[in-house]
């Protein structure tokens, strides 16, 4: 019971955590395009949708991390401090393997 609530609960987090990142992702997101020819009005009308969704990609791109730090810091102001640095150590790990250990092995 308590085994399957966990499991649960990590995957609907991780459903959930993924959300912004698919919306970011389509928003980021351009595509060649070919067309033998184009008019000036289509092209201004491209790049006016480009335009359109590159700030909507900043603002909410900004909005998660906002909502990030406010919700780790949250989440650091209501545990005890030794569940806090086991926290922050293994946050500390985790971007030591992301930043140093996986580039290394990419590169040999």
């Amino acid at each position: 019971t308590v085994l399957a609530r966990s499991i649960f609960v990590s995957f609907l987090s991780l459903f959930f955590a993924s959300i912004p990142m698919v919306v970011l992702k389509f928003l980021a997101a351009r595509k060649f395009m070919f067309k033998q020819a184009w008019t000036e009005e289509e092209i201004q009308k491209k790049i006016g949708t480009w335009k359109k969704k590159k700030v909507v990609f900043w603002i909410l791109g900004a909005f998660v991390v906002v909502f990030s730090v406010i919700f780790c810091t949250s989440f650091l102001a209501n545990v005890t401090s030794d569940d806090g640095l086991q926290w922050l150590l293994s946050s500390a790990i985790l971007m030591m393997k992301l930043v140093l250990l996986k580039p290394m092995m990419v590169g040999l």
